[in-house]
């Protein structure tokens, strides 16, 4: 049996947002008794990423879901109803696009993921008994993943395209000269990556040095803003923004034994319920 206390990303759960402890620490009566009168339903999520590293002592664990639908979307702008991809056991779709298949059985067969859903970030709690059941999670294959948000993408790209009013091309900046030959007595390894590769002068410093091979720099542009981006999400306890403001979630690995198929909500109920939470 594979238990953790936070559960891991890429699976499929149920999320049930409770409204008061989502606002209780606000000195706001007024905002404190709206959310006392607002009714939870119980939603289908996608966990698709972890907002930082979880410890076990951690209250609460960041997370951005999106909703998983229980119907084709409408037609909205540019975006058509043949933008989704089903899930099997689905295997409807208006273009005849494969379902996504998951490593264990997938419990509905009338679900889709919507090329224009939303994530949201939330705060998942620790479950009462302490820890969640890995070895119960819906996951989609990997293979299956990839292509999930590749069509995703597609779609996206599609209305972007669409809305995007026509303007003038953009005339391309020069390149920088730059020289590519290793400084004397360094190893060939270190300087190519220095060099060439980074479109750096040779006798450019880099800001940041990430790594170092027989005391030369090995740093990398991608390497440096990759890195920037993991600690821009907070997962080493940098905050961009207040995560506390984030809604409360429960959330269940057990798809079935917490949502009946016919009571799957639609997605814009989630979008309408998280909106009028942090507005």
């Amino acid at each position: 049996m594979l238990i953790q206390y936070s559960p891991n990303p890429h699976c499929y759960a149920i999320l049930r947002i409770d409204h008061l402890a989502t606002v209780e620490h606000f000195p706001y009566p007024d905002i404190i008794d709206a959310a006392k009168k607002m009714q939870p339903k119980t939603y289908l999520v996608y966990l698709r990423n972890a907002l930082s590293i979880p410890f076990p002592q951690d209250p609460w664990f960041p997370f951005i879901v999106v909703p998983v639908a229980p119907l084709q979307p409408p037609a909205d702008g540019h975006f058509t109803p043949e933008m989704c991809i089903p899930i099997y056991p689905n295997a409807s779709h208006p273009a005849g696009r494969e379902p996504v298949h998951t490593e264990l059985p997938f419990p509905y067969d009338n679900c889709y993921h919507w090329s224009n859903a939303r994530g949201f970030n939330v705060r998942v709690r620790p479950r009462k008994n302490g820890y969640f059941d890995e070895d119960v999670a819906v996951r989609p294959r990997i293979r299956d993943e990839g292509e999930l948000w590749r069509m995703v993408a597609a779609d996206r790209t599609k209305v972007e395209e669409a809305d995007a009013p026509d303007r003038p091309m953009e005339t391309p900046l020069p390149a920088t000269p730059v020289s590519i030959g290793p400084k004397p007595d360094t190893q060939e390894d270190c300087s190519s990556i220095q060099g060439g590769e980074l479109g750096l002068a040779q006798d450019e410093p880099l800001e940041n040095d990430l790594g170092e091979v027989d005391g030369q720099s090995c740093a990398s542009d991608e390497v440096i803003s990759e890195f920037q981006a993991i600690v821009g999400m907070g997962v080493f306890g940098t905050r961009l923004d207040n995560k506390d403001d984030y809604p409360l979630v429960d959330v269940w690995l057990e798809l079935a034994d917490h949502l009946k198929q016919e009571d799957i909500p639609d997605p814009r109920n989630f979008y309408a319920e998280c909106d009028t939470l942090i507005q």
